[in-house]
């Protein structure tokens, strides 16, 4: 059902675009020689019922752990945009998330049994740029790179346990924007991702308490991925050059390590063996943007 739902996002970018792009003359650039740059604000809410989940393999040991929570908070973000050409263009972009506590439960798929826990010291944030490429008045092509970091500790209920996970990954991005005037407005339409490895590294560490003391530590790259992403967003002019919007952007984050090794300590004992992890991350975001757009000098 997902894979339909991003089939028909993308239909619904790309053939308006192709088709007003074999509408025009050869030769001819939409964008004008001294286009303005876009200075944005974006706040929002994210939340997904599902948002995170972490899957822990320890083949040795017969072990597999699954630690899946929500995931929401409120998101800030602040992008550039400008055109370098009359037909190339930027876009410069960072957020980061005000995380909201969650609670989940890890589950030991194996035997069967689930432990409760809480989140803390949650933090995402992102950076990212890229460049466009006008291919009619209102269709662009899109490449980029992005770094996203994400890190969080699992509390786990009753005892000093915690387990603490980190991701720096390393995004190459490729995409398509449409932007139409709508209902006396603009409306933009963006779908991006990368369909192969995310370059990454993943770092998870457990410490253990009461009854069973223990401790291990795993650092592994991403060995296969993916990362999808939707935007969608409605402007309309305020006063001059400002305009106020509102934006609905959904994204997804899969990452699996292949099979490496760990040292762990239980009961001050050491052990060794092959252990897996594959992240996932998704997020839904809505929320309202103010926009201003000025020249920048001519000598610039």
């Amino acid at each position: 059902m997902l894979k339909r739902v991003l089939l028909l996002c993308a239909c619904l970018i790309i053939l308006p675009g192709l088709s007003l792009a074999q509408l025009l003359p050869a030769g001819h650039s939409s964008a004008q020689s001294c286009s303005p740059v876009s200075l944005s604000a974006y706040v929002g809410w994210l939340d997904q019922s599902n948002g995170i989940a972490l899957t822990t393999r320890l083949f040795e040991a017969n072990l597999e752990f699954l630690d899946k929570n929500p995931l929401r908070g409120a998101w800030f973000e602040v992008t550039a945009q400008g055109s370098l050409s009359d037909r190339v263009g930027f876009l410069v972009s960072g957020g980061i998330l005000a995380p909201s506590t969650t609670r989940g439960a890890e589950l030991e798929t194996v035997a069967g049994t689930a432990t409760e826990y809480s989140l803390s010291g949650t933090s995402w944030g992102l950076i990212q740029g890229l460049m466009t490429y006008n291919l009619s008045n209102s269709f662009q092509v899109i490449g980029g790179f992005r770094w996203d970091h994400f890190n969080t500790r699992w509390n786990f209920s009753g005892s000093p346990s915690f387990l603490d996970f980190k991701l720096n990954a390393y995004a190459p991005l490729i995409g398509v924007q449409l932007e139409q005037r709508f209902v006396g407005g603009e409306l933009i339409a963006r779908i991006m991702g990368w369909p192969g490895v995310i370059p990454g590294h993943m770092t998870q560490t457990f410490i253990g308490g009461a009854p069973i003391p223990g401790s291990n530590h795993r650092e592994q790259n991403p060995g296969r991925g993916y990362l999808m992403e939707f935007s969608t967003e409605y402007r309309r002019t305020l006063l001059g050059s400002t305009s106020a919007g509102v934006f609905l952007r959904w994204n997804a984050l899969h990452v699996a390590s292949d099979e490496g090794g760990y040292e762990g300590l239980v009961n001050n004992v050491v052990s060794r063996g092959a252990v897996t992890q594959s992240f996932d991350r998704k997020s839904l975001t809505i929320g309202g943007s103010l926009t201003f757009d000025f020249m920048l000098p001519d000598f610039l």
